[in-house]
């Protein structure tokens, strides 16, 4: 067994802690007007009339759950077409938070291998979810500076590589963990 597949558990661990260091990061700028004859004490100027106080990526959680509700509201009773902005910024945020259930779930369940496809499915959504999260319009030249989701962005994509490895070599059988079935296939026979 390979150093990857001996510590699956620490760094699944690791991966977790360092998430929500990642969301407790920065992840955009609370936009506060002040006039430009004054500075911006505590934040940063982010045009002529507005600063920006940096936000916690946790938001996302009370807002993952809230804008499914919102989008289902908006579905079942407006008259008028919503389209996929509407819908997409209601499971944004969801798509987001998708590798903690599920990478608790590989813990739970390691020799799971649909699971870890799964897993490794969600990791790759969560990735690009947080691509189009940074690929929004309202990102500003200066919103490129928050490191909350590039942050999150390398952890989701470096879990992706570590997860696939995982896989692989638990496919590959190592010397000498020949099944029973193989060492009686290997036996010349008697006959």
């Amino acid at each position: 067994m390979t150093e990857i597949n001996e510590y699956k558990t620490g760094w699944r661990i690791i991966f977790l802690v360092l998430l929500l260091v990642a969301l407790s990061g920065p992840w955009y700028f609370d936009r506060v007007h002040v006039p430009p004859a004054y500075p911006c004490s505590s934040g940063i100027r982010l045009d002529d009339d507005f600063c920006g106080l940096p936000g916690s990526g946790l938001w996302i959680v009370p807002f993952a759950f809230g804008g499914l509700f919102n989008v289902a509201r908006e579905l079942l009773v407006s008259s008028r077409d919503t389209g996929w902005p509407m819908i997409l910024s209601g499971f944004l945020p969801l798509l987001i938070l998708l590798p903690f259930p599920s990478t608790l779930f590989v813990m739970w369940r390691p020799e799971n291998r649909r699971g870890q496809i799964v897993h490794m499915t969600l990791l790759g959504v969560a990735a690009v979810s947080t691509g189009l999260f940074l690929s929004l319009p309202s990102f500003s030249r200066l919103h490129w500076a928050l490191w909350g989701p590039w942050f999150y962005l390398c952890l989701a994509l470096s879990m992706l590589l570590l997860e696939l490895l995982a896989f692989w070599e638990g496919d590959t059988p190592q010397h000498g963990d020949l099944k029973e079935s193989d060492a009686l296939a290997e036996r010349p026979s008697n006959l």
